[in-house]
């Protein structure tokens, strides 16, 4: 610091860019600087007083701010506990600085409070071990979406972010790192944070003490499905096995039925809400008789969509006598005969016009039986979403009349004097849909559709909004993919209820219509769980033993390799090869992997010409996936073990659970649409688990596998790359990936991280959210059968549960047989 403090200031690209950072973080207009040979001096209005030390930045090539008093920064404002601890202070804490922010030099800088009352709840930046003591300088990290979250370096012994002086060997390829602290045990709460499962569990799911999962519902009894698991085989139930919660099906009903009555109550709105099933979602008459029996008194209803379906729903509403019968899908002379007689039987049914030509059936048909029918059309909206399932509507859509099409069928209706048979408007357009801002824009054209019917003559009565209302798979509340939503059943309900509202105030002689929807993904994907177990494992870490295990006998008892004699092209090899492993470090790691990559491709090369021995060619490979472990620990003593390029290598190295199931028979849509399911250990997740894995399921098929997990945690350097994005800043060199090992961030992962197996216990996993469409799609691929299915019945307070139906999968028998070997 120069003693002159008149003396002009040297403006560095540094000190420029920390003057930017000020401005975005709301601080003082101007930062002024004052220059010398070692570094800056912040000075401003605001509580950012801090000194850039420049022979630190010249070392680290990235800006650094120290306090500018030994171990603490001044505040000139009262400021809140960045942890929401709501305790408001005016006092300097110690152990505080302020850090450039994230991925960008252009990102604010953020003073990152602590208050000692929640400062053991922090998180290390690099490592993500919670640190239970004040350890090292805080900073505030901001997602993409606004959430804050405080993070801290730990220095304490162990952890992979610790100071240089106490820096430990990050945890190797074959353990996962550890998410708790250094000399802490790993927590259920580690375990609910690792699998995100309060994100995705809707407060249906959880971990008990005893660090496995259970069910609640409402004041029912929690339910450990692990110990269910156990109780099962030991009836001879053994795993593969789906359990059904019926006690989340009447929850689930009445929880979005709370909804719509709270947002008809909120809007003051003069209609109605009923919620229909698509019977499509879930066939099993189990589950249809209890969202009957739970929805009787608010009039819940069945939605067909072919005649199978239509002869079970007519007979499923018995439970549910007031709940109306949608009709959809292709319909013929037969279909619509039948839909005309259910009116006969006392049920409420309505036939949905989907295609032009069925209006000229239906007229037939009922002059023909004199029942006069009560009739729907379906609407091909323009609006669509960007998942998976968005081409439901616009001007391809399978089914729905366009607006052209929708007039046609008024005149033909007011020409046979039957217009006032047009009571429903339906629309459809896709099945889990991510944005709610599609649910708004479609509702707002559909609201003015149903308007111009009520103009046209018809005699308008319900709103049929159809499916769509999504979950969210993977727990992160996103809008722009298929796994997730950013908006909550209330939301939805909000949105449908205002913007019919709007329709009726603009247009007073409209009756406001009753709203029915055909929720069949969020109603049913809650209560059925898919479990089964791991039955053996493999991967490379196998063959890294293997390799240590041969060095070893052949080097007597050295765990050293031993130095291959000279002579022919594969010695020579292998002791280059040995040679650079030697010299590998944090400085060259990534060249060394690279050479590794040729040595083994030379390796593999010399094999085919048949130059290298076997021997050799596994001494090569041996060698490749102990340099790839090491690429995994170096990248993660820097904190970089989460760039997208190491979690490939880390994807490589991982281990492959073969697990007790066949994909194309119990969750076909993991295999047919990529879709996401989560999936977590029932137990011991009160143990830190130790290894990263894809599952493999039994069938001799290469796509029979389970490689796309939601990641729970919110992983630094992927949060840094979506910040650094969302501000179009430049990658800086605090967060960027190791040369040749750059990528993109995703809050997906190739790998689930899982316990080790032991001997004699069998390790259970569980699938969740798997309740629509799974069963009724499952095929015979590979001659797998169906799994055992139990229906279970949580008890009351204090009691017990109760397993209402056993429903045996199939044997050898009776596959071969559906195949018609007899």
């Amino acid at each position: 610091r120069r003693e002159d403090p008149a003396a002009p200031c040297r403006q560095g690209p540094p000190l420029r860019a920390l003057e930017q950072v000020l401005r975005l973080a709301g601080g003082p207009a101007a930062a002024q600087g004052r220059g010398c040979r070692l570094g800056w001096e912040l000075r401003g209005g605001g509580p950012w007083t801090g000194r850039l030390d420049g022979s630190r930045a010249a070392r680290s090539g990235l800006p650094f701010v120290q306090p500018t008093e030994q171990g603490s920064l001044s505040h000139a404002t009262e400021r809140r506990c960045v942890k929401k601890c709501l305790r408001g202070y005016k006092h300097s804490c110690s152990q505080q600085g302020l850090q450039t922010m994230l991925a960008s030099t252009l990102w604010p800088l953020v003073v990152a409070d602590t208050c000692g009352r929640c400062a053991g709840t922090a998180r290390c930046i690099r490592c993500t071990a919670r640190c239970r003591r004040p350890c090292g300088p805080a900073r505030l990290a901001l997602s993409a979406a606004g959430r804050s979250r405080k993070t801290r370096t730990c220095s304490a012994r162990g952890c992979v972010g610790a100071t240089a002086s106490h820096k430990q060997p990050a945890a190797s390829a074959r353990e996962a790192p550890s998410s708790s602290p250094p000399g802490q045990e790993w927590t259920v709460e580690d375990s609910a944070e690792l699998y995100g499962i309060s994100s995705w569990g809707a407060s249906y799911f959880g971990i008990n003490a005893q660090g496995r999962v259970c069910v609640s519902v409402d004041e029912r009894e929690t339910l450990d499905v692990y110990a269910l698991a156990l109780e099962l085989e030991q009836r001879n139930i053994n795993l593969p096995v789906v359990v059904h919660i019926l006690d989340v099906v009447g929850h689930r009903l009445r929880y979005l039925q709370g909804c719509f009555d709270e947002a008809i109550a909120r809007y003051q709105y003069g209609g109605s809400y009923q919620a229909l099933f698509p019977v499509k979602a879930n066939h099993d008459s189990h589950f249809l008789n209890e969202f009957l029996m739970a929805g009787s008194s608010h009039r819940a209803g069945l939605e067909a969509g072919s005649k199978p379906e239509l002869l079970l729903a007519m007979a499923a509403l018995r439970h549910s006598p007031g709940g109306m019968l949608v009709c959809n899908g292709y319909k013929d002379a037969e279909y619509i005969r039948t839909v005309l007689r259910s009116q006969q039987l006392g049920r409420h049914a309505v036939i949905v016009i989907e295609k032009l030509h069925e209006v000229h059936i239906i007229v037939e048909q009922s002059k023909r039986l004199g029942i006069t029918p009560v009739l729907g059309v379906r609407a091909k909206l323009s609006t669509q979403h960007s998942g998976h399932w968005g081409t439901s509507s616009g001007d391809r859509a399978k089914f729905g009349l366009s607006c052209a099409e929708i007039l046609e069928v008024t005149r033909v209706l007011k020409e046979q004097s039957m217009l006032q048979t047009l009571q429903l408007l339906h629309f459809h357009i896709g099945s889990q849909i991510p944005s709610i801002s599609t649910i708004k824009e479609a509702m707002r054209e559909v609201s003015h559709l149903y308007s111009e019917l009520v103009r046209i003559g018809a005699d308008m009565k319900f709103l049929d909004v159809g499916g769509g209302l999504g979950i969210d798979y993977d727990g992160s509340a996103s809008g722009s993919k298929a796994s997730s939503t950013n908006y909550t059943l209330q939301n939805y309900a909000n949105d449908v209820v205002a913007a019919l509202q709007d329709t009726c105030i603009r247009h007073p002689s409209i009756r406001p219509p009753t709203i029915l929807s055909e929720s069949g993904r969020a109603l049913s994907s809650f209560h059925s769980l898919l479990l089964f177990d791991v039955l053996a494992s493999s991967g490379p870490m196998q063959e890294i033993d293997l390799h240590v295990q041969r060095v070893a006998s052949q080097a007597g008892q050295s765990p050293e390799p031993d130095t291959p004699s000279p002579g022919g092209p594969g010695p020579y090899l292998l002791k280059t090869f040995s040679e650079v492993l030697e010299a590998m470090d944090s400085n060259n790691y990534n060249e060394t992997y690279n050479d590794a990559l040729q040595f083994m491709e030379e390796a593999r090369s010399g094999f085919k010409l048949g130059v290298i021995t076997l021997e050799e060619r596994a001494a090569a490979e041996g060698m490749y996936w102990d340099c790839c472990a090491k690429v995994v620990d170096l990248a993660g003593e820097q904190g970089r073990r989460f760039a997208p390029s190491v979690e490939a290598i880390t994807e490589r190295l991982s281990s492959i659970y073969m697990i007790n199931l066949s994909i194309f028979r119990s969750c076909l849509d993991v295999w047919a649409i990529d879709q996401l399911f989560p999936v977590m250990p029932l137990h011991r997740l009160d143990e830190k688990p130790g290894v990263e894995a894809s599952l493999a399921d039994i069938t001799c098929d290469s796509d029979g596998k389970i490689s796309c997990f939601a990641s729970g945690q919110v992983l630094e350097w992927a949060s840094e790359q979506v910040n650094a994005e969302a501000v179009g800043g430049a990658q800086s060199l605090a967060t960027r990936a190791p040369s040749g090992l750059e990528g993109t961030a995703s809050d997906q992962r190739a790998l689930i991280r899982v316990h080790a197996l032991e001997d004699g216990t069998k390790y259970i996993l569980g699938m969740f959210l798997a309740g629509a469409y799974q069963r009724a799609m499952g095929n015979l691929h590979n001659l797998f059968g169906s799994t055992h299915n139990v229906y279970v019945r949580m008890g009351a307070k204090g009691s017990r549960h109760t397993l209402e139906r056993v429903i045996r999968g199939h044997k050898v028998a009776d596959v071969l047989d559906a195949v018609h070997h007899r």
